[in-house]
Formats: structure tokens, C-alpha cells, sequence
């Protein structure tokens, strides 16, 4: 995903992100500018936007890398296990597995 570029970030309070949660959130994904919270002047996370990266891609590459590696699982497990695009497909969610 790559990393945070936080020298263009704008600095939200928690107050205005409660009070404004949605319009924070599209503003963040609109203009590509992640935003720092600060809770009583003191920074506590940061927000940054996803738009156009494969989320779903990246959970289910997480996901399939904790599982047991076809060499650790017995015959049945093995014959039971599924890959990355049918974990996708149960999910619903379209998967494309970078080379």
C-alpha cells in the first residue's frame, strides 16, 4: 500500500470528527490528503484515504498468508483448503492476485 505521506496532511480535531464524521471521510478519500486527530492537542491517529486501492485484495493477501502453507497440512486438509479466489468468491468480492 505504500506509505503515508503526512506533509500535505490537514489536522482534524476529535471534536470535529465526531460532529462531521462523513464530510471528513469523503474530503479525505476526494482530495488524496490523509488527516491527523488530535484529542485534547495531542495527536491520537491517522485517517487516510483508500480510494482506488484494492482493499479487498489486500485483506484476503493477509488473510491467505496466516493460513497453514499446503506443505504444513495433512491429505484431508489439504483436499479441504481453499486458494485466494475462492476465499473472494465466498465473500462475494472480486479478487485479482498480483504476479
Amino acid at each position: 500500500m505504500g506509505e503515508i505521506n503526512l506533509g500535505s496532511a490537514r489536522i482534524v480535531t476529535m471534536r470535529e470528527l465526531s460532529a462531521n464524521a462523513a464530510a471528513v471521510v469523503r474530503d479525505i478519500n476526494k482530495d488524496g490528503r490523509p488527516a491527523l486527530v488530535t484529542k485534547h492537542g495531542r495527536f491520537v491517529a491517522v485517517l487516510t484515504p483508500i480510494a482506488g486501492v484494492r482493499v479487498e485484495a489486500i485483506a484476503i493477501e493477509k488473510m491467505m498468508d496466516s493460513l497453514p502453507q499446503p506443505d504444513d497440512l495433512d491429505d484431508e486438509m489439504r483436499e479441504s483448503s481453499a486458494d485466494g479466489a475462492d476465499v473472494a468468491r465466498q465473500l462475494g468480492l472480486t479478487w485479482k492476485q498480483d504476479d
